[in-house]
């Protein structure tokens, strides 16, 4: 009986720690965020690619944009875009 025990409370615990690390993981997103009175873009990014965007009175051609990164690199793009907006438009990003 206390073996039955032992091993259901080792396997929760395992669950508990894999689903705590998947997690943990997994959110491993970026956000530069760029809101102006013309509107905002969220772009959201980790380190090889962009992976979505929210935009509310901004255009922002995802495709585009997405090809763009991938030849200039993320790290290069982030840097571009956010000296686009701020030249473009009266915001800033963060």
């Amino acid at each position: 009986m206390k073996k039955k025990r032992i091993i259901i409370l080792i396997t929760i615990l395992l669950i508990i720690v894999s689903v705590i690390l998947f997690l943990g993981l997994s959110n491993k997103h970026k956000k530069l965020v760029c809101k102006a009175s013309e509107g905002e873009v969220t772009i959201i990014y980790n380190k090889n690619r962009i992976i979505d965007y929210k935009a509310k009175g901004i255009n922002y051609d995802l495709e585009t944009q997405k090809e763009f990164a991938k030849e200039v690199g993320i790290k290069e793009y982030i840097k571009l875009y956010k000296t686009f907006f701020q030249s473009n438009t009266s915001g800033t990003c963060e």
